[in-house]
Protein backbone atom coordinates (compact mmCIF):
# COMPACT_ATOMS: atom_id res chain seq x y z
CA UNK A 1 0.00 0.00 0.00
CA UNK A 2 1.20 3.21 -0.83
CA UNK A 3 0.92 6.26 1.63
CA UNK A 4 -0.06 9.58 -0.11
CA UNK A 5 1.04 12.44 1.01
CA UNK A 6 0.62 16.00 -0.40
CA UNK A 7 1.66 19.24 0.81
CA UNK A 8 -1.15 21.81 1.16
CA UNK A 9 -1.39 25.25 0.37
CA UNK A 10 -0.25 25.98 3.99
CA UNK A 11 2.55 23.64 4.17
CA UNK A 12 0.77 20.65 5.92
CA UNK A 13 0.97 17.32 4.88
CA UNK A 14 -2.64 15.28 4.24
CA UNK A 15 -1.78 11.91 4.86
CA UNK A 16 -4.04 8.90 3.58
CA UNK A 17 -3.68 4.72 4.19
CA UNK A 18 -5.43 4.63 0.87
CA UNK A 19 -3.31 3.31 -2.03
CA UNK A 20 -3.02 5.18 -5.14
CA UNK A 21 -2.22 4.59 -8.53
CA UNK A 22 0.38 7.51 -10.15
CA UNK A 23 1.36 6.52 -13.93
CA UNK A 24 3.53 8.61 -15.51
CA UNK A 25 4.83 8.32 -19.79
CA UNK A 26 6.67 9.33 -22.57
CA UNK A 27 3.86 9.10 -25.24
CA UNK A 28 6.31 11.13 -27.91
CA UNK A 29 9.74 13.10 -28.13
CA UNK A 30 7.69 15.84 -25.97
CA UNK A 31 4.64 14.32 -25.29
CA UNK A 32 3.62 13.29 -22.09
CA UNK A 33 0.47 11.51 -19.75
CA UNK A 34 0.35 11.58 -16.28
CA UNK A 35 -2.23 9.64 -14.99
CA UNK A 36 -3.89 8.77 -10.91
CA UNK A 37 -6.51 7.43 -9.66
CA UNK A 38 -7.42 6.17 -6.41
CA UNK A 39 -9.59 3.11 -4.96
CA UNK A 40 -13.33 3.73 -6.66
CA UNK A 41 -12.48 7.24 -7.45
CA UNK A 42 -12.33 9.30 -10.07
CA UNK A 43 -9.46 8.20 -13.04
CA UNK A 44 -7.70 11.85 -13.51
CA UNK A 45 -5.23 12.68 -16.27
CA UNK A 46 -3.08 15.45 -17.39
CA UNK A 47 -1.37 16.08 -20.92
CA UNK A 48 1.66 17.93 -20.67
CA UNK A 49 4.24 18.86 -23.46
CA UNK A 50 8.31 19.16 -22.75
CA UNK A 51 9.55 22.43 -23.85
CA UNK A 52 12.66 22.94 -25.59
CA UNK A 53 14.07 24.07 -22.01
CA UNK A 54 13.24 20.76 -20.73
CA UNK A 55 10.45 22.16 -18.68
CA UNK A 56 6.73 20.67 -18.60
CA UNK A 57 3.91 22.74 -19.52
CA UNK A 58 0.72 21.22 -18.84
CA UNK A 59 -2.25 21.87 -21.68
CA UNK A 60 -5.17 19.62 -20.68
CA UNK A 61 -6.56 17.96 -17.42
CA UNK A 62 -9.34 15.91 -17.43
CA UNK A 63 -11.47 13.93 -14.80
CA UNK A 64 -14.05 11.47 -15.03
CA UNK A 65 -16.61 13.63 -12.47
CA UNK A 66 -18.16 11.17 -10.87
CA UNK A 67 -18.89 11.64 -6.84
CA UNK A 68 -16.62 9.87 -4.97
CA UNK A 69 -17.06 7.59 -2.18
CA UNK A 70 -17.10 9.85 1.18
CA UNK A 71 -14.34 8.11 2.80
CA UNK A 72 -11.68 9.38 -0.24
CA UNK A 73 -13.45 12.88 -0.73
CA UNK A 74 -10.63 14.42 0.91
CA UNK A 75 -8.03 12.63 -0.68
CA UNK A 76 -9.56 12.65 -4.32
CA UNK A 77 -9.94 16.68 -3.39
CA UNK A 78 -6.47 16.90 -2.83
CA UNK A 79 -5.25 15.13 -5.60
CA UNK A 80 -7.61 16.94 -7.98
CA UNK A 81 -6.40 20.59 -6.73
CA UNK A 82 -2.94 19.37 -6.80
CA UNK A 83 -3.41 18.08 -10.70
CA UNK A 84 -5.37 21.21 -11.58
CA UNK A 85 -2.52 23.85 -10.62
CA UNK A 86 -0.69 22.19 -13.76
CA UNK A 87 2.68 19.61 -13.44
CA UNK A 88 5.62 21.68 -14.37
CA UNK A 89 8.58 19.38 -13.24
CA UNK A 90 9.22 15.64 -12.76
CA UNK A 91 12.07 14.13 -11.16
CA UNK A 92 13.29 11.06 -10.05
CA UNK A 93 15.09 11.46 -6.61
CA UNK A 94 16.33 7.31 -6.44
CA UNK A 95 13.41 5.53 -6.14
CA UNK A 96 10.82 8.67 -5.42
CA UNK A 97 9.09 10.63 -8.12
CA UNK A 98 8.91 13.91 -7.33
CA UNK A 99 6.00 16.05 -9.27
CA UNK A 100 5.47 19.40 -8.96
CA UNK A 101 2.27 21.64 -9.74
CA UNK A 102 1.99 25.26 -8.88
CA UNK A 103 3.77 25.89 -6.04
CA UNK A 104 3.75 22.41 -4.27
CA UNK A 105 5.81 18.90 -4.85
CA UNK A 106 4.34 15.41 -4.21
Amino acid sequence: MLKLKLQTKIGIYFESPLSVKLIVKKMSPTDWIVACMGPRGNMMHCLLKEESSNKLNQVKFNTTGKEPPADIMEVETEMMIFLEAGITDITREGNILRVKAGERKW
